[in-house]
């Protein structure tokens, strides 16, 4: 297996608050890994720091055989063209419409004509069910429809890396099931990707390993995944 990501000897500090002691561990080309552990664990500080909203204070971050730790923000700008970030609440821009949201993206980081944006953006819709939606602006969505707008706009430049925080987060059980399918048929296209989450069923269906955050660093055990999911960690 090939592995396009690895954090070695990752650590993070805010002030005397010590969250990543010595975390190491890799993502194989194509799979989604499961990052799960306890509130206040770290698992959102991997993903800022993995498309470099986060400095660690030491350690590696490898993508694709270079370590980005150091970049600076030109750098980092062609980073975040292959890895996108499906944040909890969506993070749409509001006074925006849902066509904007997800023109967005591709007005910053290509040079597009109007009309080949609108052709991607009418396709990324019937993709995620989105058709008829175009017009509308986020404040009248509701929430499972906010994160489906949210993960599309984050599919609109066709990256190889998603990285997923908390995507099912008060959602009901058939918007769950609709952002767990949607993931999984990102897998089907090659994508490979990071699901951070609280919700075991969801890691459980998508995920093709999981490791558990805790106290800074990381643990892989089948049998502590599962007391885990059961609420004995």
């Amino acid at each position: 297996m090939k592995t396009v990501i690895e954090l070695k000897n990752f650590k993070k500090s805010f002030g005397s608050k010590v969250v990543h002691k010595d975390v190491n561990f890799k993502v194989y080309e194509g799979e989604c890994l499961g990052l799960i552990g306890g509130s206040g664990s770290g698992k959102s500080v991997i993903l800022r720091s993995l498309i470099g909203l986060e400095k660690p204070d030491s350690g590696s971050i490898i993508i694709e055989g270079e370590d980005i730790a150091p970049y600076n923000e030109a750098q980092l700008s062609q980073i975040r063209k292959k890895m996108a970030y499906v944040f909890q609440n969506g993070a749409l821009f509001d006074s925006l419409t849902v066509f904007d949201n997800l023109a967005y993206p591709l007005r910053e980081h290509f040079k597009l004509s109007e009309s080949e944006i609108h052709t991607k953006i009418m396709y990324q819709l019937k993709e995620f069910g989105l058709e008829g939606n175009e017009y509308i602006y986020p404040g009248s969505l509701s929430g499972g429809m906010q994160k489906r707008v949210g993960l599309a706009r984050s599919m609109m430049m066709s990256p190889r890396f998603v990285l997923y925080d908390e995507p099912t987060a008060g959602l009901d059980p058939f918007n769950t099931k609709r952002i767990q399918d949607l993931i999984i048929e990102m897998k089907k296209k090659g994508v490979t990707s990071i699901l951070v989450t609280h919700d075991m069923p969801t890691a459980f269906r998508v995920c093709d390993r999981m490791i558990i955050l805790q106290k800074g660093q990381i643990v892989e055990d089948d049998k502590y995944i599962q007391d885990f999911a059961q609420g004995d960690s």
